[in-house]
């Protein structure tokens, strides 16, 4: 019963962010700053998908555990939020669609994810990767620096491309230095 009154709170929750999110996302900065935002995420989610299936960030508690939990739940629901609205571009139809799917992989498929995840840890990269990307292309459609910076359609996929590429590098560099400290302590 708390497993599905949760989900339905937190499918609730979602639509209503991620339609405010899409109408903010039209204001100068916002999409910028999301994107930043994004990009931020994909480093965390990936190095903490790293740490946690090579056991440097054990749960100490039941309550650190159920914090640890918590976190990463409201991360991944910004990062769904922020890149949900940022692919959309404004586009309702989109918007739904990408919200009705990131619902159900939420929902009912979360421990399937997280298996894959387990087993085959390149789709960790790849979604840090594809967040990198969608962060940098967010900060490109920011309609501020759109009114400032015409860029043509290849310089564009090229600065998405080191969004992604600064994500993993930046993420490999956190895990390395934490593994360092780890291995001191």
């Amino acid at each position: 019963m708390g497993i599905v009154l949760g989900a339905g709170i937190a499918a609730v929750l979602r639509i209503v962010l991620t339609f405010f999110a899409g109408e903010l996302l039209a204001l100068n900065y916002v999409q910028f700053i999301g994107g930043l935002l994004v990009l931020w995420i994909a480093v965390k989610l990936l190095t903490e998908a790293v740490e946690e299936a090579e056991g440097l960030v054990p749960a100490v508690s039941l309550w650190h555990a159920t914090w640890l939990i918590l976190v990463a739940d409201i991360t991944m629901s910004t990062d769904n939020v922020l890149a949900i609205a940022g692919i959309a571009k404004g586009n309702l139809p989109l918007l739904v669609f990408g919200l009705g799917v990131s619902i159900v992989f939420v929902v009912f498929a979360s421990g399937i994810l997280a298996r894959i995840m387990a087993r085959y840890r390149v789709v960790i990269y790849v979604g840090a990767a594809i967040l990198g990307r969608v962060g940098a292309d967010m900060m490109l459609s920011d309609p501020w620096v759109k009114a400032r910076v015409a860029l043509p359609g290849i310089a564009a996929l090229g600065i998405q491309v080191v969004g992604a590429v600064a994500v993993l590098v930046a993420g490999w560099a956190v895990v390395k230095r934490r593994e360092a400290t780890f291995r001191l302590e």
